[in-house]
């Protein structure tokens, strides 16, 4: 297995043997073969990297790590063999590679494989073949296993709850020092953020496309009694054609494309402050170069390490308006 594309010396890696059978043919994981300690410090050096001309190295933070390395994943999705056998896409492949577990994800997930297995099968009975067969599997406390089909309407779901609340104790944080009185929120999805932070007289605007997810968002805030203002819309969209008064503070979560359709309209809000959670360093360097660009200033960079033993990691920034830009 090779060692991912990072300007890192190779005897600055700690090597281990990879636990997992399937490690190098199987497409989930591409950093069994390393220590965590070494995994955490490529993704800081690669975050630097990425950021580089845009943030100083030094307001880049090391990430702070996973409270579980192992079977941290409540979500995955699994897909069916030629032979109705649960298994994962292959390293740069579309062949799936049969599994009897997965090391990172979630006990109660593994132990569902079997009756996974049992569906494939009876499917492939109806159906006479195997073509883009899967489930998604979700674990919820509390409850089984709930296992979807990939062809059924689902929300976005942060799928390591441990790593999560380290991020939502951090935004708290922030959220306390920074005292916002009016958020907007864009790809809120079901409210992951919304719900724990959104507080008091805090008038919260949470914008998301996705039409179960606002669904979702809007029973949940319902049920905490949470005043939220929901906006089924696309960010870029609603940004565009946005009416009232200003917001104090935007926070935004796109997907691993990032938000450059949203950057023109949202340099033009001249919003005092921006709290932007990436899963995609690249992506997120092309829009902090517009942010910057359009009059804001970088102040902190925080990674969480939400994806242990694979090369993704979220980034959370935080960005305040210090004068005048150009788009």
């Amino acid at each position: 297995m090779n060692l991912p594309d990072a300007k890192m010396k190779e005897e600055a890696w700690e090597f281990v043997a990879p636990p997992c059978p399937y490690f190098g043919t199987c497409g989930g994981c591409q950093l069994q073969h390393v220590s965590y300690a070494s995994q955490l410090k490529w993704k800081h050096q690669r975050l630097v990297e990425c950021l580089a001309g845009i943030v100083e190295p030094s307001l880049v933070e090391t990430p702070i790590a996973s409270p579980q390395i192992w079977n941290y994943r409540r979500r995955i999705q699994i897909h069916a063999t030629p032979q109705g056998q649960p298994g994962f896409y292959g390293s740069g492949s579309a062949k799936v590679i049969p599994v009897s577990e997965c090391k990172i994800a979630h006990e109660a997930i593994n132990e569902s494989l079997n009756e996974v297995e049992q569906r494939f099968h009876e499917i492939m009975e109806r159906r006479q073949h195997s073509s883009r067969l899967g489930f998604e599997l979700t674990v919820f406390p509390g409850t089984p296993v709930e296992i979807q089909a990939l062809s059924e309407d689902r929300y976005f779901l942060q799928s390591n709850p441990g790593a999560n609340e380290l991020l939502h104790e951090h935004l708290q944080r922030h959220f306390l020092a920074l005292a916002p009185k009016r958020v907007l929120e864009l790809f809120a999805g079901a409210g992951n953020f919304t719900l724990g932070l959104s507080q008091g007289a805090m008038e919260w605007t949470a914008v998301e496309s996705d039409p179960s997810a606002v669904a979702k968002g809007k029973e949940l805030s319902l049920n905490l009694k949470k005043p939220v203002r929901w906006v089924e819309e696309k960010a870029h969209r609603y940004l565009k054609n946005r009416k009232g008064g200003g917001f104090d503070l935007v926070l935004l979560d796109p997907p691993r494309s990032g938000a450059k359709l949203c950057m023109p309209s949202l340099v033009k809000m001249q919003v005092p402050m921006v709290l932007y959670l990436s899963c995609a360093p690249e992506a997120l360097a092309t829009d902090l170069k517009i942010l910057k660009n359009g009059g804001y200033q970088v102040t902190k960079v925080q990674a969480f390490d939400f994806f242990p033993h694979t090369t993704h990691l979220e980034t959370l920034v935080l960005l305040r308006q210090v004068g005048p830009g150009t788009i």
